[in-house]
């Protein structure tokens, strides 16, 4: 590895700028452009640098730190993922630690995680685009959870097999239907929501076969109240983004005391979350193994903390099946 000093005057070299413009472009000081530091951290990586801050700092007992980043500590899917990677993290004898930001994992999250001198990053949340290639630079291991459609080679990513989701619960629905109508409760700006969404639309078009039926879709974080001017209008067969937004929907219906809305309802969520935790009333859910996401993503690190230039599959995704509620 290239000694910081020698690393930054042969990035300035190349680039054709002074070592102090790659020095706090590095540091991501806000006197630099965007494009320079995204130039300086290409070259850099590049290059074969790589901040030498994590070596100089001598961990508790040679111990490898993970961060689990999340934005939502009421998120019960979040708690349950959390809780079973910090199982697996401590039974491979690794640290963690838990960073909360509210939106999401951007350069300055990452800067946090460096000043802990975290080894790795596990995300249960989104990341931006230049979070890839600081965490690449400053030899940090990102792993996404619950996302698989970036074309960066660079972070593990896992999810769950969202289309097939979404067309297992197009058929559950089809197989229940009072009325031809179908309402899908998602969230804009979210590739899972969308990929749930397109699987369940184009296979209820399979399965309709150009006979007619009605598809609308919610924005759950805008006009969520909306719900009923649908379920108004026969729309009782309803998939949701995920369970959270089910259960949210099963309350507001009880608090209006409507027993058409829920004698006809068919309701269907993501992540079978009564499957998970006790506390859940059970519901119609896609589900699928969650310790086998953790399992996946702790590996992974595993075999990298070993090897950093092993080659390993980095994009996972995990197969889903559907939880009825027999009562």
């Amino acid at each position: 590895m290239k000694n910081k000093a020698t690393g930054l005057k042969e990035i300035a070299f190349e680039l054709n700028v002074s070592v102090n413009t790659v020095s706090r472009a590095l540091r991501d000081c806000d006197d630099i452009s965007s494009q320079t530091k995204e130039k300086v951290r290409k070259k850099a990586i590049e290059l074969g640098y790589l901040s030498n801050s994590t070596v100089q700092f001598l961990k508790r007992d040679n111990r490898q730190l993970i961060a689990i980043i999340l934005n939502n500590f009421k998120n019960d899917f979040f708690v349950e993922i959390c809780e079973k990677l910090v199982k697996k993290a401590i039974s491979e004898n690794f640290d963690f630690t838990l960073v909360y930001t509210p939106k999401k994992v951007n350069v300055d999250v990452v800067k946090q995680c460096i000043s802990q001198r975290v080894d790795a990053i596990i995300t249960l949340i989104e990341v931006d685009d230049d979070v890839f290639s600081v965490c690449k630079l400053n030899n940090i291991e990102l792993v996404v959870i619950n996302k698989l459609n970036s074309n960066n080679n660079d972070a593990c990513e896992i999810a769950t097999n969202n289309i097939m989701g979404g067309k297992i619960a197009a058929n559950f629905l089809f197989s229940k239907k009072i009325y031809d109508n179908f309402l899908y409760i998602g969230f804009d700006n979210n590739i899972n929501s969308e990929e749930r969404y397109k699987g369940f639309s184009s296979e209820l078009k399979h399965l309709y076969n150009d006979k007619e039926f009605s598809l609308m879709y919610l924005n759950a974080n805008e006009n969520f109240d909306d719900v009923f001017i649908y379920l108004a209008k026969n729309f009782y067969n309803i998939f949701t983004y995920n369970d959270e937004v089910a259960y949210h929907l099963l309350k507001l219906i009880n608090k209006t005391e409507d027993f058409q809305f829920v004698k006809n309802l068919n309701l269907i969520g993501y992540d079978a979350l009564s499957l998970h935790n006790d506390g859940f009333i059970d519901i119609n859910s896609i589900d699928y193994d969650y310790d086998l996401i953790c399992e996946k993503a702790i590996n992974y690190l595993k075999l990298k903390f070993k090897d950093s230039n092993i080659k390993l599959n980095k994009k996972t995704v995990i197969d889903v099946r559907l939880h009825t509620n027999l009562h």
